[in-house]
């Protein structure tokens, strides 16, 4: 995908816990491993239009940086231009399976009882659910009640 896109780059590799990037050859000191054209990185400047339509709505809750970049990555799935970066997510079974974050809350509190991880899990979550709902907010705002594409997504 970041080939097609433009990107210069190293070589893309399977390793056993996932996609990574690896070097062609020596990189010096302050050379650039990789260039990305700006067009093909997903940042909140390219939130959904109902994102972009409602910052400045007081009734607009806030949504985080990371939440108008979710937001876009949510509604990639069947934009054709996209769908050569779509294919390189994981699927919603591995994210579910691989993710603390979404453990069911019962089992990831047994889990992470009283650890770091259960902490910052919590912290994630709540953030996460904070976005999620400001999302719906603000997408309802925009087109007067029309449901998300990410509803199960609570």
């Amino acid at each position: 995908y970041v080939e097609q896109g433009g990107a210069t780059c190293c070589d893309v590799v399977d390793t056993d816990i996932g996609l990574g990037l690896v070097a062609r050859r020596d990189v010096g000191q302050g050379e650039p491993v990789c260039t990305t054209p700006r067009a093909i990185v997903i940042d909140a400047s390219k939130a959904p239009a109902w994102v972009v339509a409602t910052r400045d709505d007081p009734a607009a809750p806030d949504l985080s940086e990371n939440g108008a970049v979710v937001s876009r990555l949510v509604e990639l799935d069947g934009d054709a231009s996209w769908a050569p970066f779509v294919a390189t997510l994981p699927s919603d079974e591995d994210f579910e399976r691989d993710l603390p974050a979404l453990w069911p809350d019962g089992e990831a509190d047994r889990l992470f009882a009283g650890t770091y991880v259960g902490r910052t899990r919590k912290e994630i979550v709540s953030g996460w659910r904070d976005d999620h709902a400001a999302a719906v907010a603000r997408r309802r705002l925009h087109d007067g009640g029309a449901a998300a594409p990410w509803a199960r997504w609570r």
